[in-house]
């Protein structure tokens, strides 16, 4: 089962910040708007892209293992006892580090992907969290071409985790929950997470 088929996973992920969307709630200033809508809970939007990435990614999975020799395995919903309000979910894992896949449709959007040559700050950021929470000292962020069907063509670039980065990660994203849990766009369940915190 893909981790988007599993209610357990979209329940989990309810009234958290999750890796993937650290970067959209650190840049949003509206706390009614776009924060609201970046935090998963949220109607779940099946784009054209998403089902690209959806049907591709077990097959550029395969591609990579068979490329390092090694397994890799799902990875699930990741939780911290210290930071519970906030969740990551690479889309592989092994000993040594985590995956984080995707599938471009364009050329275009392939190269926003990446910035002076290594993953967009959205990007490390949301791996940032993933080795943190999975206790993993490398990540590697693994990109298919549009054409991959064809030419199996991949670019794929190894990050080191940073325990300055996520502690600054870590707390701006705080921040943001305080704000947000002090704010009227509030949702029920957030007020427990700032009594504990």
């Amino acid at each position: 089962m893909e981790q988007a088929d599993s209610p357990l996973w979209h329940e989990l992920r309810y009234d958290r910040i999750t890796a993937s969307k650290v970067h959209a709630a650190i840049q949003c200033n509206t706390l009614e708007g776009c924060l609201a809508e970046s935090i998963p809970g949220a109607k779940f939007k099946v784009t054209k892209a998403t089902k690209r990435g959806l049907l591709m990614e077990g097959k550029v999975i395969k591609n990579l293992q068979n490329q390092i020799n090694k397994s890799l395995k799902p990875c699930g919903f990741l939780l911290s006892v210290q930071n519970h309000f906030f969740g990551a979910s690479s889309d592989a894992i092994s000993d040594d580090f985590i995956v984080e896949v995707k599938c471009p449709m364009s050329e275009s959007k392939l190269t926003k992907y990446f910035k002076d040559g290594v993953p967009a700050d959205k990007h490390l950021e949301q791996m940032q969290l993933q080795m943190l929470f999975s206790q993993k000292s490398k990540g590697l962020f693994f990109a298919a071409h549009p054409d991959f069907e064809k030419s199996v063509q991949t670019t794929e670039f190894w990050v080191d985790y940073d325990k300055d980065y996520c502690t600054d990660l870590i707390f701006l994203l705080k921040g943001i929950k305080r704000k947000w849990s002090t704010s009227g766009a509030c949702r029920s369940g957030w007020s427990m997470f700032l009594e504990v915190a």
